[in-house]
Parts: structure tokens; sequence; C-alpha cells
């Protein structure tokens, strides 16, 4: 418990790297608690340390394999990394187990459709009123 303790004042203080140094401890004691494993990928994601977190997200799949909240982060993290066939897979997984999850749904919508390059700048430069950096108007 002191542990947990110490691992949410480190994180409220803003210092992940002491934070995942202190988790990375605790799970070397008790590597069954589904709670740190969480924790930590939260913590890699946020260090932008996403392999990391995958290895994270896997220990936790180990230990909650219907978490379909589990699945979909994970499918979310693989995605990231490049490896849409892999992440197929736990998007369906998480569909599977949860068919109301939009989350799960969406990352389907998204590995399925062929791609869009800029299209979610555009949507967003035109939703703030930002100017297309070449000076072209923005494509409908």
């Amino acid at each position: 418990m002191v542990w947990k303790r110490k691992v949410a004042l480190l994180r409220s203080l803003n210092r992940p790297v002491d934070a995942i140094s202190q988790l990375t401890l605790l799970l070397d004691s008790f590597p069954h608690d589904a709670e740190s494993w969480a924790e930590l990928s939260d913590l890699y994601i946020s260090q932008d340390m996403y392999s990391q977190a995958a290895f994270c997200l896997e220990e936790l799949l180990l230990l909650q394999p219907n978490s379909y909240f589990v699945h979909a982060q994970y499918a979310e993290i693989i995605w990231a990394l490049g490896k849409e066939g892999t992440a197929l897979k736990y998007w369906c997984r998480s569909v599977e187990l949860c068919g109301e999850l939009f989350r799960g749904w969406f990352g389907l919508k998204m590995v399925t459709s062929p791609p869009r390059p800029f299209s979610i700048l555009r949507y967003c430069a035109k939703a703030g009123g930002m100017q297309n950096p070449i000076g072209e108007e923005w494509e409908g």
C-alpha cells in the first residue's frame, strides 16, 4: 500500500520517471497486481514509450483476459507502433467482448478504411480557423 501511495505522490508532483522506477520495483515484488500494470502503462504512454506500454498491457491482458477496455487500449498502442494486423485482432476481440464499445468500433474503422493523409489535420484546421501552410484552400 505504501508503494502505491508513493507512486501517486510522485505522479502528482510531475515526476513520472521516479514513478516508473517505483512501479517497476513494486511489480518485481507483486507481479499479479493488475492495477499497477495499468498505471505503469499509462505512465509509459505519457512519456511516449509505446513499446514498454505495450509490454505492460500484454501483462495486463494475461491477468484480465476478458477486459474489453484493455484489448482496445492494447490495439491502439500496437496500431501506433505500426502493426495494423495485430491491432485489428485486438480491436475485433474488444468488440466481441462488448459490442457497444465505440472505441473498438472506431479502431476497426481506422484499420479497415483506406488511409486519408492529413484528413484529421484538415478538419481541426477548419474548426480552428487555421490556414493551410502551403497556401492552398482546404478540400472538403
